[in-house]
Parts: structure tokens; C-alpha cells; sequence
């Protein structure tokens, strides 16, 4: 009061400057309204999906604000969330999406509480909120934070088959907001690893979770499956027992009758191996004693005991020919074997017989069949 009447006695008789009178004046009647402040919570508002939330509001110091215009804005301050003037709600220019979905809680008006009550929440109300209230000409505002959250359902755990020496359990779980935290626990609440885990977020933001452990027989046959909203700091919970007949066990019998069947394809196989191998010595033998009595007493021409040389070498050396024909079955390919002999145009280079020996590697001395031999004798036979 003492300033006011020294402004007005200025203006009367003060040989202060007119700008100077001006200025103090304006001060004074801004810090005649300044009577209030605006004061919102510092920290996120956490709401859940499809209830209410309370946006808190108050003034500083306590007075009513029946008489001010209260305005509840995102980005724009035009287009309001709620607008309160002149005594009553206004709704022209309210932002569609929150059309009957908001209520100014008049009973705290008294005290200077101006907070809003949003119905209904949705995903698209998460973010920030202004509440400006103005007296007169003087305003004040705060900004504050709206954070949605969603509760999904319960675990659902199911055992899905043998897998890795254990049992394959997957835990299920829908309507997440944001996307949760997930869990399992054993008996005595310790954290156990997961096989798998997959998060997805359908087309209404919500999230769907999946996990995946393998439980082995007298490890973890207690569990549960957690889940966890780090907003609201809530969770669900489920817990599943299994029993020891669930786990896969191997059978005696099975591992008898399969060390069985092992030793008897092994005894079958040697056994077959014996009797090829009997058989080869056998013809090999009866060969040898044929060639080695010619080359002592047969009256065979030089180039053909060479021939059944070569033969007996090949023999005696383990390296069997390639094709195991016989000349009594074919009269006619021992011929055709001569005939490819009296080709030959030096010791050099003998070919490989063209007929029996298409199959083997380098051309040799020793790559004549016996029916190369047994031409050689059937020659000299025919025309002895």
C-alpha cells in the first residue's frame, strides 16, 4: 500500500520522468495479480488401458478457481482436452478423440485443485498434458506426463514333448503394455535361463510373449513362469509340477537288443567276408597250378608263356583281374581278346585289352584278363 500511494503521489508532484512512473506502476499491478502458481506432479502419471486416470492439478497458494479459466491442452492450446469458462464446461473445439471421455473435478475447486479425470484410456493419451489456468490477465501453466500401461493375461504354461534329453515347457501370455518383463523361477525363487524367447506387438500395440525352457529330471521339476510390467510394477504368475514318469527314461531292454543286433550283422558280414575270400583263394590256386605246370612241360609258343607269366605275376603279386569272365561261357571273347593282342605294335605299349578292361587305371604288363590267356592257348590249340 505504502508503494501505491507513493506511485500515485508521483504522478502528482514527483519530478520523475513520465517512462519511470510508468514502469513502476506495471509493476505494481503485476505483483497485485500475481497471486498463484501452478504445481503438477513431477513424475509420469501411470495409467492402466481401459480405466480412468487422474491428471493432478493444483494452485499455489490455496484459493478457488470457481471464477478462472482452466484449460487442459496437449501440443496445441487451441485445440484443448478440457476447457472450463465463464462457470461452465466448454466443448467447442474439444479435440474429437476425447469427445465425453474427460470431467474437471469440480469439488476441489475450492482449494485450488483443478485435476482432470480421463475415461476410457487409450494408447493414444500416452504423452504429455498442460494444465494453464488464467485470472484475469494474469496465467500461470505445468506440464505434465501421461504413461499408459496394460496388465495382459496369466501364464499360460503348457509342456510340448521331449526335447535335449528333457522336457520342452513354453509359457504363453497377451496384453502387455509396454513390452513386459518374463521369468521363470524355480522353487526357491532363483532366476533360471531360458531355451527361447520371442516378443511380438499386434495391430492394437499390445504385446504377446513366449518363452521356451527344457527341464531335465531332478534339476527344476518346481517352476513358474513370470510376468512383469516395469510401469505398474505388477505381475502374473503361474507355476507348474512335473512328475518323474513325464521324463524320458532309456529302457534296458532296448539297449540289450540293440548291442544284440549289432554283434549279429557284425557276425553275418565277417562271416559272408570268409566265404568270398575261401572262394577267391580257391580259384586262385587252381589257377596258379594250371599256369605253373604249362610253363614247365607245355609245348606253348614263347609269347603265350609270356602271357600266363604275366597272369601268374598279377596273381601272386594280390592284384586280381578286373573282370571275372570265363572263356568256357563265351567261345567267342577269348577270340575277340586275341584279336586285340595281335594288335599290339610293341612291348612298350601294350594296351589295355579293349574288351575286359575299360575300367581299370594306366595301361600295364599286367592287365591282361584270362581271357587274353586263354586266347593265346585256344590259338595255338586250333592250329597245332
Amino acid at each position: 500500500m505504502k508503494i501505491l500511494s507513493f506511485c500515485h503521489s508521483s504522478r502528482a508532484s514527483s519530478p520523475l520522468p513520465g517512462f519511470v512512473v510508468f514502469f513502476l506502476i506495471c509493476s505494481v499491478l503485476k505483483m497485485e495479480s500475481a497471486k498463484f502458481t501452478v504445481i503438477g506432479p513431477r513424475d509420469p502419471v501411470i495409467a492402466i488401458l481401459s480405466q480412468e486416470a487422474v491428471l493432478p492439478c493444483h494452485l499455489s497458494p490455496r484459493m478457488s478457481a470457481a471464477n478462472m479459466e482452466l484449460r487442459w491442452y496437449r501440443s496445441q492450446f487451441a485445440s484443448f482436452v478440457h476447457l472450463y469458462r465463464d462457470g461452465k464446461d466448454q466443448y467447442d473445439g474439444q479435440m474429437p478423440e476425447y469427445w465425453r471421455r474427460t470431467e474437471l473435478l469440480k469439488a476441489g475447486f475450492t482449494d485450488g485443485n483443478v485435476a482432470l479425470k480421463i475415461l476410457n484410456i487409450r494408447h493414444s493419451d500416452e504423452g504429455q498434458y498442460h494444465c494453464f489456468v488464467q485470472d484475469d490477465t494474469f496465467y500461470e501453466e505445468t506440464i505434465l506426463e501421461l504413461r499408459v500401461a496394460g496388465l495382459g493375461s496369466a501364464p499360460l504354461i503348457s509342456v510340448e514333448g521331449h526335447q535335449d534329453g528333457g522336457i520342452r515347457v513354453v509359457c504363453r501370455s497377451a496384453g502387455w503394455y509396454p513390452e513386459p518383463e518374463v521369468l521363470w523361477k524355480n522353487l526357491n525363487g532363483r532366476h533360471l535361463p531360458s531355451l527361447c524367447e520371442t516378443k511380438s506387438q499386434g495391430d492394437n500395440n499390445m504385446f504377446e510373449t513366449e518363452t521356451v525352457i527344457i527341464l531335465t529330471e531332478h534339476s527344476n521339476q518346481n517352476l513358474s513362469c513370470c510376468i512383469r510390467n516395469i510401469f505398474l510394477n505388477q505381475e502374473k504368475e503361474s507355476a507348474v509340477y512335473i512328475a518323474d514318469p513325464f521324463f524320458p527314461r532309456v529302457n534296458s531292454w532296448m539297449v540289450a537288443l540293440s548291442v544284440i543286433l549289432v554283434v549279429l550283422f557284425g557276425f553275418i558280414g565277417h562271416t559272408v567276408y570268409l566265404f568270398k575270400m575261401k572262394d577267391q583263394v580257391t580259384m586262385k590256386m587252381k589257377i596258379l597250378s594250371f599256369c605253373h605246370s604249362s610253363r614247365a612241360s607245355s609245348p606253348l609258343p614263347g609269347f603265350i608263356v609270356f602271357f600266363f607269366n604275366c597272369y601268374v605275376h598279377r596273381i601272386e603279386s594280390g592284384r586280381n583281374p578286373p573282370c571275372g569272365c570265363c572263356f568256357l561261357e563265351d567261345f567267342f571273347r577269348p577270340l575277340k581278346c586275341l584279336n586285340n593282342m595281335l594288335d599290339i605294335k610293341s612291348v612298350e605299349r601294350l594296351p589295355v585289352c579293349k574288351l575286359n578292361h575299360a575300367r581299370s587305371s594306366a595301361p600295364s604288363l599286367f592287365n591282361f584278363c584270362p581271357d587274353c590267356i586263354a586266347a593265346a592257348g585256344l590259338f595255338y590249340l586250333l592250329l597245332g
